[in-house]
């Protein structure tokens, strides 16, 4: 029989390390996107739009990371609540009650 584990307290720093990068690019990335909204401004020409075009198809990339980062992070949550659960009904076995 192997031996099974789960570190619920690593778990718990891992969904709130989770969350805090995926809170941080699309903070991050709202910025970048109101600095970018300003540019047309101050600069005119094919190099503008043409980093525009850019920065537009890099932040849908970062913004499809970051919720994945979301995505996993809930994952790692449920599993932790199910580890919970889990735990305590062998408890609760072992104890006989």
């Amino acid at each position: 029989m192997s031996e099974f584990s789960v570190d619920l307290d690593h778990l718990d720093h891992i969904v709130a390390k989770l969350e805090a990068l995926a809170g941080f690019v699309h903070d991050h990335l709202d910025d970048l996107d109101k600095g970018v909204t300003k540019l047309p401004e101050i600069w005119k020409s094919l190099g503008a739009q043409g980093y525009a075009d850019a920065h537009r198809e890099w932040a849908d990339g970062a913004r499809e990371f970051a919720d994945g980062v979301r995505e996993m992070s809930a994952a790692a949550e449920a599993a932790h609540r199910r580890y919970t659960v889990a735990m305590r009904a062998n408890g609760r076995m072992l104890r006989g009650s």
